[in-house]
């Protein structure tokens, strides 16, 4: 079981009327092992990501955007329009053996490997239909040096093991690395306090896969359907949240 912690804040741009400026979310977002009972490094062991939401492309993320958006009206003729909600995330995070403290191969174990990386989003909505799309485009690198310089700073004051073996990560050295991912979200019920919904989703690049999802949610609810998509949950690159 995974705790998670979580920091946010919300950013409201204004200009000569509210209505001109649409508002913009910035949140901050932490996932470590050290949040959970048994603090043990294995598998997934620590996340780092800071995400911008928008319903209009920064300025300074248009390039990226643009090129999402042409990756997406090859996917779709759907995306041959404005998204509905922008997103770019900076982040990193990293994967690790149980016996952190041995400094050789263990090959009865998952190995070391980490990614940083830059991701855009975009989120559409199909005109006059709550269905739409998520889509993102992420570059990034395998194997660089500064997950395990901060592992390692982080260990000695909470009193666990120096990681060892990060010498053997996947990558080593660093490698560039990028993915594709989209997801198509069709409802099949809708009422104010439920939703139902099948998504259909899939990536290609350091992660290739496809997949089917059921969604259900009921109660008060108050984000928009764009927002809600736990069937696209990840360790980082987490869409539009708006």
């Amino acid at each position: 079981m995974r705790w998670i912690a979580v920091a946010g804040f919300v950013m409201t741009a204004w200009g000569t009327s509210a209505l001109a400026a649409p508002p913009a979310t910035l949140a901050i977002s932490t996932d470590n092992d050290l949040f959970s009972p048994t603090s043990t490094d294995r598998d997934f062991t620590a996340g780092l990501a800071v995400t911008y939401s928008s319903r209009s492309a920064p300025a300074w993320g248009s390039m990226a955007s643009a090129a999402l958006t042409g990756l997406d009206g090859l996917l779709a003729t759907d995306l041959a329009v404005k998204p509905l909600a922008y997103s770019l995330e900076l982040g990193a995070y990293g994967f690790s053996p149980e016996k952190i403290e041995a400094a050789n191969i263990q090959f009865d174990d998952r190995p070391y490997s980490s990614l940083v990386y830059a991701s855009i989003s975009h989120s559409y909505q199909r005109p006059e239909s709550r269905d739409g799309w998520t889509t993102s485009l992420t570059l990034g690198a395998l194997g660089l040096n500064l997950f395990e310089a901060g592992q390692n700073a982080i260990h000695p004051i909470v009193g666990s093991d120096t990681a060892e073996g990060w010498d053997h990560q996947v990558a080593d050295g660093g490698e560039p690395t990028l993915r594709y991912s989209a997801a198509y979200h069709h409802y099949l019920g809708y009422a104010p306090d439920s939703q139902f919904k099948l998504t259909g989703y899939g990536s290609v690049g350091y992660l290739t896969e496809a997949g089917i999802a059921l969604v259900f949610r009921e109660g008060l609810i108050s984000s928009p359907d764009n927002r809600f998509n736990p069937e696209l949950s990840t360790y980082g690159e987490r869409g539009p949240a708006l």
